[in-house]
């Protein structure tokens, strides 16, 4: 089960720009993306945010 109370404001901030960025090299829609990796986020699999919005495209690709 997703808690989603356990969502920071902040890490949503950043997970939208990666969603952003990654609707950007798909076809995928941005809000399945925030959905998708605030779900993997916060239920078990903390994500190093900042390093997947700042790797280069093959790695951020590849991670997304």
């Amino acid at each position: 089960m997703i808690k989603w109370k356990n969502l920071q404001k902040s890490d949503m901030k950043i997970i939208h720009e990666i969603a952003i960025r990654a609707n950007g090299l798909t076809k995928v829609s941005i809000k399945e993306y925030d959905m998708d990796i605030a779900a993997c986020h916060i239920s078990g699999n903390p994500l190093n945010l900042e390093g997947l919005l700042l790797a280069d495209d093959y790695n951020f690709f590849h991670d997304v």
